[in-house]
C-alpha cells in the first residue's frame, strides 16, 4: 500500500458576516462551524490547511470587523494558514487584505514533500480589479461587453500570472515535482452551474495544467453545491461551501497525500474523494 507522506485541511466559502440568513446561506453560524473545524484540524498531525476563498460575504463597514474575527479563530491553528483570494473577499480593498493576510502579493506557491502546491488569484483581471482607470479593469470591461454570458462576479487571471505559473509548472517539471493548484474560482464547466459561473480563461488555464505534465489536481470553491469532473489527468474539484453547512454542521476537510493518490475526506456536507495519480 502506498505510503502517507503528509496531510493538510482545507475549508472554502466561510463568507461570515452579522447579516440575516437567506435561504441556505447560514451566516451568522459561520463562527461556530468555523471554530469546530479548526478544533478537529488541531487533532491531526497536519503540515498546514487552506481556506479556498470567500472567507467573509461582504458587510459594508462591518466587513473587516468580520474578516478579523475570522481570522482570529484560525489563528487558533497550531500549523501554518495559507489564503486563497476569492470575489466577496475584495469586498475589502486588496492590499488591505494582503496586510491581513501577511502576503506581499495575491498569487504564490510553496512545497511540501515533492509535492508543489500554487495558489492563483482568479478575479484579479474582474470588475473588482482597482484603480478603475487600470489596465485590469479596462480589460475586464471589454471581456464582459464582448462575452455577456460570463458572470459579472468572476474573473480571469491576467496574461502575467499565467505566465508566471507557466514558469512555475516548468521548475516544478524540472524538479519532478507534482502540482496541486489551489483556486477560488472553478475552471471546469462541470464543476460549477450557469449561476455560480467559472474563471473566464477556464479552457486556457486547463490546456496550461494538461500540457505541463505535473499537475494532478485543481482544488477549488465558489459554487457552493461542490462538483468534480477529470480533465485528461487533472482532477478539478469544488469543495461544498462551509456556508451552507447545516446550523449545527460543517463543512471542511483534511486531504491526505499518498504517492498515488489524494484521498479527501470529508467532514459534515464536504464530499470524500479519491483523486488517484
Amino acid at each position: 500500500m502506498a505510503k502517507l507522506l503528509f496531510s493538510f485541511g482545507i475549508v472554502t466559502d466561510i463568507q461570515y458576516a452579522d447579516i440575516e440568513n437567506r435561504k441556505q446561506h447560514l451566516f451568522r453560524a459561520a463562527p461556530q462551524k468555523l471554530a469546530k473545524c479548526v478544533t478537529d484540524w488541531n487533532q491531526h498531525d497536519l503540515a498546514f490547511a487552506v481556506q479556498l476563498g470567500d472567507i467573509v460575504q461582504g458587510n459594508g463597514e462591518k466587513t473587516l470587523g468580520e474578516l478579523e474575527r475570522v481570522l482570529e479563530i484560525l489563528s487558533d491553528f497550531q500549523k501554518p494558514m495559507y489564503h486563497v483570494i476569492g470575489n466577496h473577499c475584495l469586498e475589502i480593498s486588496l492590499p488591505v487584505l494582503l496586510e491581513k493576510f501577511g502576503y506581499p502579493a495575491p498569487y504564490y506557491d510553496f512545497a511540501v514533500k515533492g509535492f508543489r502546491f500554487i495558489v492563483l488569484h482568479s478575479m484579479e483581471v474582474s470588475i473588482f480589479s482597482r484603480p478603475k482607470d487600470g489596465a485590469a479593469y479596462r480589460i475586464a470591461e471589454a471581456t464582459l461587453e464582448k462575452n455577456p454570458e460570463l458572470k459579472f462576479w468572476t474573473g480571469a487571471l491576467s496574461v502575467s500570472q499565467i505566465e508566471w505559473l507557466r514558469a512555475k509548472l516548468a521548475f516544478a517539471k524540472s524538479q519532478n515535482e507534482r502540482v496541486i493548484i489551489l483556486n477560488h474560482l472553478p475552471a471546469h464547466e462541470e464543476t460549477t452551474d450557469g449561476e455560480s459561473g467559472l474563471l473566464w480563461n477556464a479552457q486556457e488555464l486547463r490546456e496550461l495544467l494538461a500540457e505541463s505534465g505535473c499537475v494532478i489536481a485543481h482544488l477549488n470553491g465558489h459554487h457552493h453545491p461542490g462538483g468534480y469532473a477529470k480533465d485528461r489527468s487533472v482532477h478539478f474539484a469544488t469543495l461544498e461551501a462551509l456556508l451552507d453547512s447545516p446550523e449545527h454542521g460543517t463543512a471542511y476537510g483534511i486531504v491526505e497525500v499518498y504517492e498515488d493518490r489524494l484521498l479527501l475526506k470529508g467532514m459534515g456536507s464536504l464530499t470524500s474523494r479519491e483523486l488517484g495519480f
